[in-house]
């Protein structure tokens, strides 16, 4: 299979890798709208560049993949869906949730392929914990989840200017977003509790460069019948950090993609076959870079020409809507749950 990179930035070798990883034997080509990064990126990995616009119009090519600033990535998908291509895009899926459900419907209409690339659904730890949540008789019906995801993010100023799409809220938190999606659907309600800008000013390059994006998000899921959520995401963590904590009645996970913190599953007492106290959650997979898995997600999906087992564009829509709504609300208290006084 020929397939186009679009974009030589951060993520497009980590995309090459997983190709490769998948399929030896895959024919890559790269594109940007900067001649030069393209090149640079084209050498090192041993791949031939294309224009943009030439990528659309080479009918060998039989798939994309957009890893472009946010505000590209409905044209480009867009016109691969006219080029009848399949296409795999970064998230988030688009600058807005009326872009997301227009391209999502889009796609229906002309039965085309498209995954958003929602990495941490790829990976297999995460899937373990999913797993384990299924099987309520382990934890029982868990009524605390805790997501945490912090790093720098200083290597682009345009991550961190609201006008090209940067911000924490679009590079950070969605992953914390749709892994609550992932293990307990879309909530009833969301609040926004914390929204800041605590470094107007980042060294990027060397230089200290103004910002005007948020760094900072805290914010609270309700589930008629579910846990309390709650989801901080920041760009002031020196170093990139990661974690969930799901707690139940009858124990608790707490899981990272991050080495510096164990991931485990903790019971009161022996249930299900699992031991009282802490144990190590281990995938029945085992390890596996997420980026391969990805594109083995997508390349099954492009073959058999149907949707991709998760990643889909709907979803991905309703996610976006919800971040949108959570955006333009202000900081807010939501109601307490308040216990029966005794």
């Amino acid at each position: 299979m020929k397939m186009a990179i679009l974009g030589a930035g951060k993520q497009a070798p980590r995309h090459i890798a997983g190709l490769r990883g998948t399929e030896p034997g895959i024919e890559l080509v790269v594109a940007d709208i900067d001649p030069g990064r393209a090149r640079s990126l084209a050498d090192r990995e041993g791949l031939s560049v294309l224009k943009v616009d030439a990528v659309f119009r080479d009918d060998s090519i039989r798939a994309v993949v957009i890893t472009t600033p946010t505000p590209t990535h409905v044209p480009l998908a867009e016109a691969a869906l006219d080029a009848g291509k399949a296409f795999l895009v970064e998230k988030p899926l688009a600058p807005s949730g009326g872009e997301a459900r227009r391209l999502a419907e889009r796609l229906r209409e002309k039965e085309g392929i498209g995954m958003v690339g929602f990495l941490y659904r790829s990976v297999p730890l995460f899937a373990e914990v999913r797993r384990l949540l299924v099987d309520e008789a382990l934890l029982g019906p868990p009524h605390l989840a805790l997501f945490r995801i912090g790093g720098r993010g200083s290597h682009q100023p345009w991550k961190h200017r609201h006008a090209e799409g940067g911000g924490v809220a679009n590079e950070m938190f969605v992953h914390a977003l749709d892994l609550a999606f992932w293990f307990f659907g879309p909530p009833q309600d969301a609040h926004l509790l914390v929204r800041d800008l605590c470094q107007p000013e980042r060294e990027i390059g060397g230089r200290m460069v103004p910002v005007d994006a948020d760094d900072l998000w805290v914010v609270r899921l309700d589930y008629p019948h579910g846990p309390a959520v709650i989801l901080e995401a920041d760009f002031l963590t020196p170093g990139f950090s990661q974690w969930v904590e799901i707690e139940g009645p009858h124990g608790g996970i707490r899981a990272s993609i991050d080495s510096a913190f164990p991931s485990q599953l903790f019971l009161s007492h022996e249930r299900a076959g699992h031991p009282a106290g802490p144990s190590s959650i281990r995938p029945a997979s085992g390890p596996e870079d997420p980026y391969r898995i990805q594109a083995r997600t997508f390349l099954e999906a492009v073959r058999a020409n149907r949707a991709p087992a998760y990643g889909q564009m709907a979803e991905a829509a309703e996610l976006q809507l919800l971040l949108d709504r959570l955006a333009q609300s202000s900081v807010s208290q939501p109601e307490l749950r308040k216990a029966p006084l005794r």
